[in-house]
């Protein structure tokens, strides 16, 4: 009997570690027409920056949608890294192939940037840069940290400018911290081997 309830605590004890997380990078990388708080820009690089967490891949329908994004940075040839400053998600439907980083601006949802990957892609899972075929960039004006970018609606659909995805999906284990259920079975697991222990200690003094 004291086999099986220590056998038991221990698995409880054992079963209690945190739960695994998923952290993923997402690199979005293109060439644009635009302007970066009042300075224009011509055929400039970009590269979209963003990190989201796994837990919140949804498959609404035919989507896939990962929302929101933690955090979503720009870096333009030519000027500092920014910052946006509304909330973003990434949507990809038609399996995969065709790809969307969308924008909430005065409470409208907007695409920012939309396009056909060359191959399917899954947001919950690393891969390697995929190309585009048609690429369109939506002429929105949003907010960041280093003022107003706006991207020019006149380049739009053009497949001479092709836009990159890759992931790099991370799990996060080890160093989460337990949720409450997880507090509360590692307590019951620590408290009955204890109390064997102790047990044990007060038969042995008995004998």
């Amino acid at each position: 009997m004291r086999t099986i309830l220590l056998a038991a605590t221990a698995a409880l004890a054992l079963g209690a570690s945190a739960a695994n997380a998923a952290t993923a990078i997402y690199t979005i990388t293109g060439t644009a027409d635009g302007s970066l708080n009042g300075v224009a820009f011509d055929n400039a690089g970009f590269t979209f920056t963003l990190t989201g967490d796994t837990d919140n891949i949804t498959y609404p329908g035919s989507l896939q949608k990962l929302d929101p994004i933690d955090n979503a940075s720009v870096t333009i040839a030519g000027f500092s890294a920014v910052t946006l400053n509304i909330p973003t998600y990434l949507s990809r439907i038609n399996a995969g192939t065709e790809t969307a980083f969308n924008g909430v601006i005065g409470g409208n949802l907007r695409n920012l940037l939309l396009w056909n990957t060359a191959t399917p892609v899954d947001f919950a899972h690393s891969f390697a840069p995929v190309g585009s075929g048609l690429a369109e960039y939506i002429g929105n004006t949003f907010s960041t940290t280093g003022g107003n970018l706006t991207i020019d609606i006149f380049n739009s659909f053009h497949d001479e400018r092709p836009i990159t995805i890759s992931a790099a999906v991370r799990e996060v284990d080890g160093g989460g911290v337990p949720e409450p259920a997880t507090w509360a079975m590692m307590l019951l697991g620590f408290a009955g081997t204890g109390a064997m222990v102790r047990r044990r200690r007060a038969v042995a003094a008995v004998a």
